[in-house]
């Protein structure tokens, strides 16, 4: 029995040797697996941080072409809200009315006999009828007739818009 008894001893140290060891290799295994783990994440954490930053620089570019088209786009509402206003404006037609000089006579001029008539030959209408001079859309009336050109006109003195009005209104008088 004595040898039954000094393999059953042996038999439980080696159990107990066993189960040192694999709880030994157990713990070997969880550090080595802990280090494998936080290499892992350290890589997955720098991949996410570089695609993060890919992502803003991109979002960043947009945002920059975005605000220079939204520029370029507010230019161009200012310039047709200009054109607009210039089309709505109405055509002026500048007529230039030359005045006549008058004569001013002081009192004591005008008191003497021979005074008076002058003044009043020269106040009285004249007995004589003489030919109106045409006013100037007259004369451009006259003028278009002769068929002069439009430079020949702007160099007269005639304003633009004033030869495309009398032009409409010479066109429609002879429809009519």
């Amino acid at each position: 029995m004595p040898s039954f008894l000094i393999s059953l001893v042996i038999f439980g140290f080696s159990v107990y040797l066993f189960v040192i060891t694999l709880r030994r290799i157990k713990q070997l295994e969880d550090g080595a697996l802990d280090a494998r783990l936080k290499k892992e994440m350290e890589s997955l954490i720098v991949e996410f941080n570089a695609a993060a930053t890919r992502n803003i620089s991109m979002l960043e570019a947009k945002i920059e072409e975005l605000q220079k088209l939204l520029q370029r786009a507010n230019q161009k509402i200012i310039q047709l809200d200009e054109k607009i206003d210039r089309a709505q404006r109405p055509i002026v037609v500048e007529k230039i009315v030359e005045k006549k000089p008058e004569k001013v006579f002081s009192q004591e001029a005008v008191s003497s006999p021979q005074a008076k008539t002058l003044v009043e030959e020269h106040i009285s209408p004249p007995k004589e009828k003489k030919e109106a001079p045409l006013s100037r859309e007259e004369q451009l009336k006259k003028w278009l007739r002769e068929g002069k050109t439009r430079e020949e006109l702007l160099a007269m003195g005639f304003f633009e818009n004033e030869i495309n009005l009398v032009e409409f209104l010479y066109k429609n008088e002879i429809k009519s």
